[in-house]
C-alpha cells in the first residue's frame, strides 16, 4: 500500500436521501415498461392467433369441399353397385325401378353430372388418372357388363385418392407454424373433425363390404376387412361422440334417432353376423330382399355425410370466433400500450432528474474499475438514498480492490519463496488453493476410477468387446431406431466352431487367443453403428439397424469369411477357425429383444444343423 493514496468514504452521510423505492412507487416506471413489455407481445400473440384462426377457416372450406367430393363419388358408387348387382342377378332396370320403387338409372346419371362438375375430382393432377379409369369403366355399368368387384375396386381407387388429398391437406395444416397458434377449442374441434372423416371412410367400407357378405360367398378376406371397417368406425365414433360441437350434435343425433339408418345399421350387423358365422349368404338370388335391405343406404350415407359438415361447421365458426376475439384483444392490448408508454415517458423525465446523475457517475466508476484503474476519488454521495448507499459501498470496495492490487503487486514483484499456485495473498487465499488443488486431483481420480468402472460394467475383460449387458442395452436402442426410422433391427448369433477341441488339444491360451481372432474380426466387418458383443463362453453377438435382410445376410457372411481368414498359429501350426451364425431380422413394429434373440438362437441351431461354418435364418425365416 505504500506509495498510493486511497480515499476513505464518509458513511451515513446518505441516510437522509429519498430513497428510489419510494420514487418508483409514486411514478411506478418500472412496472410500466415491464407491462408495456407484456402487452406488446401478448398483441404479438394475439396477432398469431386471429391469423391462424383465418388460415384454418380457409382450411376448412377446402376440407368441406373434399366431404362435398367424397359424397358425390359415394352416390354414383351406391347407383352403380345397385345397378351392377342387379344385372349380376339378372334383373333389368326397370324391374329395379318396379322393386325398390327408385329409378336408378335417373339417379345413377344426375349423380354422375355431380361428380363430373366437381372441380376437384375432374382438376386435381393426383385424380387424373383414377377419374380416367371410372370414365372408362361407366360404359360397362351401362350394359350391365361391368362385375361389382371391378365396380368397387375402380371407384374405391378414386375414392382412395380423394382421402389422401385430405389427409396430406390435414397434415400439412397441422404441421404448420399456424396449426400450434390455434386455440385449444379449434384444435379440439379440428381433431374430432379428422375422427369424424375417419368414421365416413370406415362407413363407405363397411357398406361396400355388407353388400358382398349378403348377396354372394364372401372371402375370409373380405370378413376379416368387415370386422377391421366396424371396429374402426366405432373407435373413430367414441373418439368424436362426446365431443362434437352444437351443430356436430344436432347432426349425430339426428343420425341416431332416424329409424332408416337405424334399419341399415341393422343390415351391417347381419352381414358381420352371417361372416362370423359363415353361414350362406341371405340375398343371393333374391332381389327383393336386398332391396329392402339396403334401402336405407342413401339417406344413412347422408346422414353420415351430414356429420361431417357439422363437425367442419362447428370448427369453422369456432374459428371465426377466434378470429374476432383475437382482434378485439389485439386492440384491447395496443391502447394499454399505448396509455403506459405515455406514462413511462412522463415518469421517465421526473426520475431523469433525480437518478440520472448520480447513476450515470457510479457507472463512469464502475467501467473504470473494470479497466483495472483502482486509484479514484470517492464517489459524491448525492442522489436518492440507495444510489447514496451504493455509491458508499462502491467506495469501500475500490478501497478493498486497491489493496488486493498492491499485494498482488507485491506477489509478481517478489514471489519471495511463495509457491506460483498462490494467486491470492494471506491464509485465506492459500487454503482456498489447497482445497482447490487436492478437490481437482480428487475429481481427476474419480473420473479415471469410473471411467475403468464402467469399462469393467460394460466389456468382456478377454475381447475388448462389449458384454452381454450392455449388448442387451443396446439393441433396445437398435429397436427403438428401427421403429423411429421404420427400419429393422438385426441380430446375429456367432458360435465359434471346434473351440473346444482347440482348448483341450493346445490349452486354454490358445483357445483364448482363437476368441481374440474372432473379435478382432467382428471389429473389421461390422459398420460404425453396429454393436459387437461376446455373449460368454464361445458365443458373440452383433447387432444393428438394416434396411432388408439382404444386408444381414450379406454381413453374416463376411464375419464368417473373415473368421476363416484369420490366422491362428500355435505351435507352428495353422489352426482353422470356423464359425456359424444365426440370423434374425425384426418384421413388424413391435417385434421385442426377448424375441428377436430367440429367433437368432434358432437360427443358429439351424446353422450347426446344416453343417456349421455357414450362416442360417430360423427355419419360420426360411422363407425371406
Amino acid at each position: 500500500m505504500e506509495g498510493r493514496q486511497c480515499a476513505t468514504p464518509r458513511r451515513g452521510v446518505a441516510s437522509h436521501r429519498v430513497g428510489v423505492r419510494a420514487l418508483l412507487v409514486l411514478v411506478a416506471l418500472g412496472p410500466t415498461l415491464a407491462m408495456v413489455a407484456v402487452v406488446a407481445l401478448s398483441v404479438r400473440s394475439a396477432w398469431a392467433d386471429r391469423t391462424a384462426a383465418d388460415r384454418l377457416e380457409g382450411e376448412v372450406a377446402n376440407l368441406v369441399a373434399i366431404v362435398d367430393s367424397r359424397r358425390a363419388l359415394a352416390n354414383e358408387t351406391l347407383n352403380s353397385s345397385v345397378l351392377t348387382v342387379a344385372a349380376e342377378l339378372g334383373l333389368r332396370p326397370d324391374r329395379i325401378e318396379e322393386l325398390y320403387g327408385v329409378d336408378y338409372v335417373a339417379e345413377l346419371a344426375a349423380s354422375r353430372t355431380v361428380v363430373d362438375d366437381d372441380l376437384l375430382i375432374n382438376r386435381s393432377p393426383a385424380l387424373a388418372s383414377t377419374y380416367a379409369d371410372v370414365l372408362a369403366l361407366r360404359p360397362q355399368i351401362d350394359d350391365g357388363t361391368a362385375s361389382f368387384d371391378t365396380v368397387d375396386r375402380t371407384l374405391g381407387r378414386l375414392r382412395a385418392g380423394i382421402d389422401d388429398l385430405r389427409t396430406t391437406q390435414i397434415d400439412d395444416l397441422e404441421e404448420s407454424r399456424a396449426f400450434r397458434d390455434l386455440s385449444s377449442a379449434a384444435r379440439g374441434d379440428f381433431e374430432v373433425l379428422g375422427n369424424t372423416f375417419s368414421m365416413l371412410a370406415a362407413s363407405d367400407q363397411r357398406a361396400g363390404l355388407t353388400n358382398k357378405v349378403l348377396t354372394e360367398p364372401a372371402s375370409s378376406q373380405q370378413v376379416a376387412a368387415l370386422f377391421d371397417a366396424n371396429a374402426r368406425f366405432e373407435t373413430a365414433v367414441d373418439a368424436f361422440v362426446d365431443d362434437l360441437g352444437p351443430r356436430g350434435t344436432r347432426a349425430w343425433q339426428r343420425f341416431s334417432d332416424d329409424p332408416t339408418s337405424e334399419s341399415f345399421e341393422a343390415t351391417i350387423a347381419q352381414a358381420t353376423e352371417v361372416g362370423a358365422s359363415g353361414a350362406a349368404p341371405p340375398f343371393e338370388g333374391d332381389p327383393a330382399a336386398f332391396g329392402d335391405a339396403f334401402a336405407g343406404g342413401p339417406t344413412w350415407a347422408t346422414h353420415l355425410t351430414g356429420v361431417v359438415r357439422a363437425a367442419a361447421a362447428d370448427l369453422a365458426a369456432q374459428s371465426r370466433a377466434d378470429a374476432a376475439g383475437a382482434m378485439r384483444s389485439v386492440l384491447t392490448r395496443c391502447a394499454i400500450a399505448l396509455a403506459l408508454t405515455i406514462v413511462s415517458l412522463g415518469t421517465a423525465t421526473l426520475l431523469a432528474s433525480t437518478i440520472q446523475g448520480p447513476a450515470r457517475r457510479l457507472g463512469l466508476a464502475a467501467r473504470q474499475i473494470r479497466d483495472g484503474r483502482f486509484d479514484l476519488p470517492a464517489l459524491d454521495l448525492r442522489g436518492p438514498r440507495e444510489l447514496a448507499d451504493a455509491a458508499e459501498a462502491f467506495n469501500e470496495m475500490t478501497v478493498t480492490l486497491a489493496a488486493v492490487e498492491s499485494n498482488a503487486v507485491m506477489l509478481v514483484e517478489d514471489p519471495g519463496g511463495v509457491d506460483e499456485s498462490d494467486a491470492l495473498p494471506g491464509r485465506t487465499g492459500q487454503a482456498l488453493h489447497a482445497a482447490l488443488d487436492r478437490l481437482r486431483a480428487s475429481i481427476v481420480a474419480s473420473e479415471e476410477q469410473r471411467v475403468q468402472l464402467q469399462q469393467m460394467a460394460t466389456h468382456d475383460s478377454l475381447t475388448g468387446l462389449l458384454n452381454r449387458g450392455a449388448a442387451i442395452d443396446a439393441l433396445g436402442r437398435d429397436l427403438a431406431r428401427a421403429r423411429r426410422e421404420h427400419r429393422s433391427a438385426m441380430v446375429l448369433f456367432i458360435d465359434v466352431d471346434g473351440l473346444k477341441t482347440i482348448n483341450d488339444t493346445y490349452g486354454h491360451a490358445a483357445g483364448d487367443a482363437a476368441l481374440v481372432l474372432v473379435a478382432d474380426a467382428l471389429r473389421a466387418t461390422t459398420r460404425g453403428s453396429d454393436t459387437a458383443a461376446r455373449q460368454g463362453g464361445d458365443e458373440f453377438l452383433v447387432a444393428g439397424v438394416v434396411d432388408n435382410d439382404l444386408e444381414v445376410q450379406a454381413l453374416g457372411e463376411r464375419i464368417c469369411s473373415a473368421v476363416a481368414a484369420a490366422d491362428l498359429n500355435l505351435d507352428g501350426h495353422r489352426v482353422a477357425l470356423h464359425c456359424s451364425i444365426g440370423m434374425a431380422a425384426t418384421s413388424t413394429d413391435d417385434s421385442s429383444d426377448d424375441a428377436l434373440i430367440r429367433e437368432a438362437d434358432a437360427a443358429l441351431y439351424e446353422a450347426k444343423a446344416l453343417g456349421r461354418d455357414q450362416v442360417a435364418w430360423a427355419p419360420v425365416a426360411t422363407a425371406r
